[in-house]
């Protein structure tokens, strides 16, 4: 299934590469599912680590563009403090992610941490995707927006990918 076939009112989790892709322009369906979920037509989650993860990774998409490359290493970023200190894009949209678009923020407990656990055994998923999809389980949320194959393999939750990424 791809974003645009979500129907009205659907609750969602929202993996951070969506709203890399909205960041960075490059899908338009990304950016739709966030102006869909501002206006409340569709009820969008994160969890608070999936905030953490856009943050670091919109951080860096912005640090390419203003390096003009296609990206820039973690460690770059470590070494170079004064490109960090340049950088504001992207905190205005995690500030926008938190504050305007209307999408809900769930806590990961100790105890989502150590349930995920089961998830990365049954699933053979890695510990930030195992995180979301224990909070979706325990959440009851059934659907993904996600570029994300792995998330295909988990019983009860449906995958709802960009269309228009390759």
């Amino acid at each position: 299934m791809v974003i645009e076939d979500l129907l009205a009112g659907a609750f969602i989790f929202v993996d951070a590469n969506v709203f890399v892709y909205a960041f960075t322009e490059t899908s338009k369906e990304c950016l739709g599912l966030i102006e869909r979920c501002r206006r409340e037509e569709i009820h969008g989650f994160v969890s608070t680590p999936t905030l953490a993860e856009i943050c670091h990774r919109t951080m860096g998409a912005e640090a390419a563009d203003v390096m003009g490359q296609k990206s820039v290493s973690h460690k770059y970023l470590e070494e170079h403090p004064d490109l960090v200190h340049q950088l504001r894009k992207y905190a205005s949209f995690l500030g926008n992610v938190i504050q305007r678009w209307h999408i809900g923020i769930i806590e990961v407990s100790e105890t989502d941490i150590l349930h995920a656990q089961q998830v990365r055994e049954r699933y053979g998923m890695l510990t930030n995707d195992s995180l979301i999809a224990q909070v979706m389980l325990d959440y009851g949320i059934s659907a993904i927006a996600t570029n994300d194959s792995a998330f295909e393999r988990i019983e009860g939750i449906r995958v709802f990918k960009p269309g228009d990424i390759a």
